[in-house]
């Protein structure tokens, strides 16, 4: 007898709309697709949270629940804050360094919310990582620009950003990434930066791609939602406008002097291909 399953896909959570946006939609286009109930829960900053959306999936009598990480790659969230909150027994190995800089070990972390309260059966997948449907969605993206503009590998260059982390899981998922935009758009220079700590940063990258005297450096924020990394500091270290904050937010430094076209792209976004990655991701559980 199969048991009853629901979907909760968990997102971080932002002071910004974009990530709650996103993750709603990947959620409401998946259950349009499937028979089973999908939900979306948040880690932190918005509601709903994950105990609530658990609740609501264990009210609707759900013996299993398949958890989907919305994030591109394993980092302290999905290591450690999501399972806490799932009651899921999870190690600390390679988790030593937190977003904050001394060095507490995970006891001491706070938890982002309560635990859950469910006593079914929790499957908890990878995050999307390297998968071929984001690489699809990358290559699309950039297909259409060149296209839309008349621009071609001759006077053209590709920048991807990647957050950057102090645990390895990010920049091994954008280093694949990477590889894999290359070798479908072979002939195009293309570059991977990080936005903090990892290297190489932005300026890095951007000037390697600026001593070819490209026209044109197309840049694509390998995020999976805006944010203010993609609003803010990222437009403002290339030189471009930011969005307008309603709080308070350190602004970046200008740090390129390029006198040709940047033509700065979404991040991914809740396009068909993440649905189309979560539904083969899923199906071996339900």
């Amino acid at each position: 007898m199969n048991k009853k399953t629901g979907i909760l896909i968990i997102g971080h959570g932002s002071k910004m709309p974009y990530n709650k946006e996103v993750v709603t939609t990947i959620a409401n286009k998946l259950d349009k697709k499937i028979e089973n109930t999908v939900e979306s829960g948040f880690m932190e900053l918005v509601e709903p949270n994950i105990p609530q959306q658990v609740n609501k999936l264990k009210q609707q009598n759900m013996e299993k629940i398949i958890v989907i990480p919305a994030f591109l790659s394993h980092g302290i969230h999905t290591k450690v804050d999501i399972p806490t909150i799932l009651k899921l027994p999870h190690s600390h190995e390679g988790t030593e360094h937190t977003h904050h800089h001394h060095h507490h070990h995970d006891d001491e972390r706070e938890a982002k919310s309560e635990p859950i309260d469910y006593d079914g059966e929790i499957v908890y997948l990878e995050p999307f990582g390297s998968d071929d449907k984001i690489v699809d969605i990358i290559e699309r993206r950039i297909t259409n620009i060149t296209q839309r503009e008349n621009i071609n590998n001759d006077n053209t260059g590709i920048l991807l950003i990647g957050h950057g982390s102090s645990l390895p899981y990010g920049k091994e998922v954008l280093n694949e990434i990477t590889e894999k935009t290359k070798s479908r758009l072979k002939t195009y220079d293309i570059e991977l930066s990080f936005m903090r700590i990892e290297t190489p940063s932005i300026p890095e990258s951007f000037k390697k791609l600026q001593s070819h005297n490209y026209e044109n450096i197309i840049v694509l924020p390998v995020f999976l939602a805006d944010g203010l990394h993609t609003k803010s500091d990222i437009p403002l270290t290339l030189g471009l406008e930011a969005a307008k904050l309603d709080f308070e937010y350190p602004k970046k430094e200008k740090q390129i002097d390029y006198e040709g076209n940047i033509i700065y792209l979404n991040p991914l976004k809740a396009e068909d291909e993440i649905i189309e990655l979560i539904e083969n991701r899923i199906k071996d559980y339900l």
